[in-house]
């Protein structure tokens, strides 16, 4: 089953103005907001990861982009991790030019409020 036709429809709740649900996914604090209260108690998260995830892949390469994962994980299992962290490891497994996009694709995705994409084009009836 094609999972990206559900997720864009989730994606759009997320992203359209109208919804009102929409956040920032990747806020530059720490312990400074309480999950239980804040907006980012809710799928924004998942959503706009999902999409910056997929974006990296096409951006570096879904080899590269596994790796990246398997090595993060290995190096990092039963620990805690910041997603920064993470973002660094994808950006080590590629070039300087996809560093720069993984980079460009963290703050399109995660880092800022609006998302990268016209919701108008997302789940279609």
């Amino acid at each position: 089953m094609e999972v990206w036709p559900s997720y864009e429809c989730d994606l759009k709740g997320v992203c359209d103005p109208a919804e009102a649900k929409n956040t920032i996914a990747l806020p530059d604090t720490c312990n400074e907001i309480d999950i239980m209260t804040d907006p980012l108690w809710s799928s924004v998260p998942y959503m706009k990861g999902a999409f910056f995830f997929r974006e990296v892949a096409d951006a570096i390469g879904v080899g590269a982009l596994d790796q990246a994962l398997g090595d993060f994980y290995r190096a990092n299992v039963g620990t805690a991790a910041r997603t920064q962290d993470l973002i660094d490891v994808i950006k080590a497994a590629t070039d300087s030019a996809g560093a720069a996009a993984v980079d460009a694709l963290a703050d399109a995705w995660l880092r800022t409020l609006e998302c990268p994409i016209d919701v108008s084009t997302l789940c279609p009836t």
